[in-house]
């Protein structure tokens, strides 16, 4: 418990000055409105358009990005420091921050844990380890070949960010469940049949 909140307070104070933009990002993450999701989906759909129709090359890419993150990182905080007084923050305010930055560290902390448990794989069982990471890798390979790597990438961030808002509705837990169903039933017809077959 202490090592969580100790994480929370290292969290917290390294996103101080963009908590007020942090908020809002949140809200529409989590689809608190009915247009998020489509604002979500136009908004990245316009940048990889962007991306397609200009066709830079990958280190003209990069670059674009690291100057991005690197004057938001300057710009955001002078900003947020001139137009949002201390006094604008309020408790309700920081109590949204708290979840929010909760929410981050179940996320980062399952993460490294799901990746912990598959490296010790490499030591308890190293037949699955390398049967499963083989198995993996040719399948990205194939996927990576055969599918426009920029188009791959499109879906990959629409992904991850319509995850939190699926997450909050319900929607991933739903279909989750419907194809567990599914999953069941196909092996309860499979061992029905198996059976049927033995007993003639």
């Amino acid at each position: 418990m202490a090592e969580q909140n100790n994480q929370l307070d290292r969290l917290k104070s390294s996103i101080k000055h963009w908590r007020e933009i942090i908020l809002p990002v949140s809200s529409v993450l989590l689809w608190e409105k009915s247009w998020h999701p489509c604002a979500l989906i136009g908004g990245t759909t316009m940048v990889f358009m962007s991306i397609w129709l200009l066709d830079p090359s990958l280190l003209t890419a990069v670059s674009i990005i690291g100057l991005t993150v690197t004057i938001s990182d300057y710009v955001v905080p002078l900003l947020t420091a001139s137009m949002m007084k201390g006094d604008m923050w309020s408790e309700k305010k920081e109590k949204q921050l708290d979840e929010i930055c909760t929410i981050l560290l179940k996320y980062y902390n399952t993460l490294i844990n799901r990746a912990t448990t598959f490296c010790e794989l490499r030591t308890v069982k190293p037949k699955l380890y390398y049967s499963c990471t083989i198995i993996t890798l040719m399948v990205l390979a194939w996927i990576g070949n055969n599918i426009n790597n920029l188009f791959l990438t499109y879906l990959f961030i629409i992904a991850i960010l319509l995850f939190p808002g699926m997450e909050q509705n319900g929607i991933i837990h739903l279909y989750t469940k419907i194809l567990t169903q599914k999953i069941g039933d196909m092996a309860q017809n499979r061992k029905i049949k198996v059976g049927q077959v033995k007993t003639d």
